[in-house]
């Protein structure tokens, strides 16, 4: 947002700097939290079994995200 270009919508420009930074916060929080190797954890002794029903996994992780 500048001068020669000001925003679209009218919104204050604290207000797009507080989303961004809320934005930031969130993005550093959820990946401090999140570790992909948990999500879906198949022992090798499992394997055979877990292959059955791991398309539906995914889905359902991908789902409740």
């Amino acid at each position: 947002m500048t001068a020669n270009h000001p925003d679209a919508h009218g919104v204050p420009e604290e207000t797009i700097i507080r989303m961004i930074k809320e934005y930031h916060e969130f993005k550093k929080s959820f990946l401090e939290q999140y570790n992909p190797d948990f999500a879906i954890t198949i022992l090798p002794h499992e394997f055979e079994s877990a292959k059955k029903n791991i398309g539906k996994k995914i889905l359902d992780l991908m789902i409740n995200v």
